[in-house]
């Protein structure tokens, strides 16, 4: 849900600046910067205020399993800092305009230390098998080099080294490529989880399975595994078991194919076939539970 709301964030800004709707302000020469006049867009600030918590609790909720309470500093100082770089520009005097600049720097070198120390933790807590561990911890390092990397290209701008253009399509382009990164490390790790979930309930019934035929045998004289198709049909291994060529030689005929063609009784071979279908049907409703419920093998107790 995260990530539509990210993306549907992402399309609506990039539609609104398409459209000439990005709220420009005047960014006014001073001593030490750019000496002509620039353009600030607003829109790309407020987008990043919406957008940017988002990334982080992807970062450290979702993906690291943090408790929202441990993000909440963080999230406030990336705001803070981000809301500082925006009024930096809009002050034509330079002395102050360096003073909210260093300011924002300084908390996003806080920011990124507290990032830094989610993924210390998480190296520290998690299990050491939990699905696509680097993948996590990647994507906050990425988010992180993220916003140095745009702090750089503010820099730049600010000073008159490259122009307010090109900052702000060094933007455009890194907000879509960091929002389609994220999104491709989340569904890396929903997938991992959910491939350790299905071997987990693999492994599961494949020992109620040996538990069970060990029960069979001490019931029956004779077991017959077989494969079952979704129409209710029970096929023989083409391979011959023990307990196959041993009724084999009791009944004189081939123990091969479709099994229920050895019933005699058409009713009954209507019976058996309906009764395959049910307990089939039976055991995926269970599997499908089993598996809900095993994708929740690795969650922290979150307190808000």
């Amino acid at each position: 849900a995260l990530m539509c709301i990210l993306l549907a964030v992402l399309l609506v800004t990039q539609t609104l600046f398409a459209c000439g709707m990005s709220w420009p302000h005047a960014v006014p020469p001073a001593a030490s910067f750019a000496q002509t006049w620039g353009v600030q867009h607003t829109l790309r600030y407020v987008e990043w205020m919406v957008s940017v918590p988002l990334l982080l609790v992807i970062a450290g909720h979702i993906a690291l399993g943090r408790p929202l309470s441990e993000l909440r500093m963080c999230v406030l100082m990336t705001n803070v800092y981000m809301l500082l770089a925006w009024a930096a520009l809009l002050v034509p005097d330079a002395v102050t305009r360096w003073i909210l600049i260093i300011s924002s720097f300084a908390l996003y070198f806080f920011a990124s230390f507290d990032m830094a120390m989610w993924a210390r933790r998480f190296s520290a807590e998690a299990p050491k098998d939990i699905p696509a561990r680097p993948q996590r911890i990647f994507l906050v390092q990425f988010l992180v080099f993220v916003f140095g990397l745009y702090g750089v290209n503010y820099l730049l701008a600010a000073t008159g080294a490259i122009s307010h253009h090109s900052e702000h399509l060094v933007y455009g382009m890194g907000d879509i490529i960091a929002k389609m990164i994220t999104g491709a490390m989340l569904c890396f790790v929903r997938t991992a989880e959910r491939r350790e979930a299905l071997g987990e309930i693999i492994l599961k019934h494949s020992s109620l399975n040996t538990a069970f035929v060990s029960l069979l045998r001490a019931g029956f004289d004779h077991l017959l595994p077989c494969t079952i198709d979704g129409n209710g049909t029970c096929w023989l291994p083409k391979k011959h078991t023990p307990d196959g060529q041993v009724l084999e030689s009791i009944l004189n005929r081939p123990m091969s194919g479709a099994f229920n063609d050895l019933i005699a009784d058409e009713k009954e071979q209507a019976k058996f076939k309906d009764f395959v279908q049910e307990r089939l049907q039976q055991v995926q409703n269970e599997c499908a539970g089993d598996f809900a419920d095993t994708q929740q093998f690795w969650k922290r107790e979150s307190s808000v």
